[in-house]
């Protein structure tokens, strides 16, 4: 489905718009020096970016605070593996990421 505000806000930023609903009908365009955008103008232009949205809404749901370790667990439980040779907390986290990434697969 294509997100209209999502290419709205990404083509046309600075311009004066609104958008209330998922619709292309829900976008209130207001700047005069610019016409609205056709339809088909904004479906060609999401065509350019849909994968790349896709790729950063997995993102923000994976960082979720929760969801994904931090760095500075991976950096400690790096350290305990290599240098302290504890793989333990390595392996907890390994498969934390790997359980993360299958509720939240990439495109």
């Amino acid at each position: 489905m294509i997100d209209y505000g999502e290419v709205v806000h990404r083509f046309y930023a600075g311009k004066q718009y609104g958008v209330v609903g998922p619709n292309y009908e829900d976008i209130n365009w207001f700047d005069e020096d610019v016409p609205k955008p056709t339809k088909e103008e904004l479906e060609a232009k999401w065509e350019t970016i849909k994968d790349q949205v896709a790729l950063e809404n997995v993102a923000r749901q994976r960082s979720m605070p929760g969801e994904y370790p931090s760095r500075e667990e991976m950096i400690i439980a790096l350290w305990e593996m290599v240098v302290e040779q504890r793989p333990e907390t390595a392996e907890k986290l390994q498969q934390r990421r790997l359980e993360i990434k299958e509720k939240f697969p990439k495109p």
